[in-house]
């Protein structure tokens, strides 16, 4: 399965700038798991997160984004009362694997659209708890590069200050601890980047995909988790470490895409 989480460069202001914390005036909503478990079953957002992987590798395999737009309109078109929050999650992703689909294909229009579409509909989430604030940074982080100039920097701030706020509301979501390592993972070193990368994904895989079993709640981040610690420790020339890395995630991940191609790569 591919990875689909890849920052720009332009992470590494980042760094440079102070985050200013966000403005979460409205009470934080309880997590997502307290959402799910009083709702009523809804066909299209049960398993939602299988099926916009599925979709983005139709898209990729076909080179064409129809499966993740078909998606996408059906999962707006939830209308079930009390789904809204899961419906804004959700299109975001979904939004966001689309944009990762245009930029590959040499679509940067079209990715700026998708990311910043999926960055509205987080922001219309009034007081966003910590799974929501995490994607948020995560969209914003990957929009950085359609900035130019001083917008540049606001925008590294604004993600900056997402997955901050996301880390205060709760540290031991693997989401947050693995968007946190990815930032400075992909954060160039002239800026700072790459001090704290193995400590908040270390941390990422020794936490649970959910806290509370559902397939309508979102288990992503620990496979894409051992990718970087991986790749991390290639990079630090230490290959027993990355080595004992990459079988651990294999045996748990065994047909993630990256995780088979390092593991190809170093045969």
């Amino acid at each position: 399965m591919r990875n689909l989480f890849l920052f720009p460069l332009l992470l590494g202001f980042l760094l440079a700038f102070t985050s200013c914390g966000e403005d979460n005036a409205a009470s934080v909503q309880p997590p997502l798991a307290s959402v799910v478990e009083e709702l009523p079953p809804n066909a299209t957002l049960e398993g939602i997160e299988a099926k916009i992987t599925k979709a983005t590798n139709e898209s990729f395999f076909n080179v064409d984004a129809a499966p993740l737009a078909r998606l996408h309109e059906e999962i707006n078109a939830v209308a079930t009362p009390g789904y809204d929050r899961l419906v804004a999650y959700w299109s975001a992703y979904n939004d966001f694997q689309t944009a990762i689909f245009h930029m590959k294909n040499e679509e940067p229009a079209e990715s700026e659209r998708t990311v910043r579409r999926g960055i509205d509909a987080l922001a219309a989430i009034e007081g966003k708890n910590a799974e929501e604030l995490t994607l948020q940074a995560f969209l914003q982080g990957f929009a950085i590069q359609f900035n130019t100039g001083m917008a540049t920097a606001r925008a590294a701030n604004e993600a900056m200050a997402s997955i901050e706020a996301a880390r205060e509301l709760n540290p031991d979501n693997l989401r947050t601890q693995y968007v946190l390592g990815s930032l400075d993972f992909y954060t160039p070193a002239e800026y700072g980047g790459g001090k704290k990368a193995e400590g908040f994904l270390v941390k990422a895989i020794d936490l649970p995909v959910q806290t509370v079993a559902s397939s309508y709640l979102p288990s992503w981040g620990k496979a894409e988790a051992y990718e970087l610690l991986v790749r991390h420790y290639k990079a630090a020339a230490d290959e027993a470490v990355a080595s004992r890395y990459l079988k651990e995630g294999l045996s748990q991940y065994p047909d993630n895409y990256q995780l088979s191609a390092l593991n190809t790569a170093g045969e």
